[in-house]
């Protein structure tokens, strides 16, 4: 997998797709957001789709975060996606970026 660090990450950035390894078993609960994150939704978006509130979003994306070692929401989707826990079909691309038609 060949991916382009953001410049001021530098090259450790990089360091847990190389082998990913969870730190901990990523729950179903956790996936579903991370999917949700993945499919570009603001927490907020995912927080009014699943009932919670946003903090608890939060919540529930740091954890997963850290069980899968990665500093950000970009890496983790990318260690989820690696592992086999996400898959390229269930992301879905909104049909508008910044307001216009692809």
């Amino acid at each position: 997998m060949t991916v382009t660090p953001p410049a001021h990450r530098g090259a450790g950035y990089l360091k847990v797709l190389d082998n990913p390894r969870p730190k901990a078993r990523v729950t179903r609960r956790e996936l579903q957001f991370l999917t949700l994150a993945a499919n570009g939704n603001t927490n907020m978006q995912i927080a009014t789709w699943t009932g919670v509130g946003v903090s608890t979003v939060n919540t529930l994306l740091r954890k997963a975060y850290r069980k899968l070692g990665a500093a950000d929401r970009a890496q983790a989707v990318a260690v989820a996606m690696a592992l086999g826990l996400i898959r390229a079909d269930e992301i879905r691309l909104p049909a508008t970026i910044h307001g216009r038609q692809k």
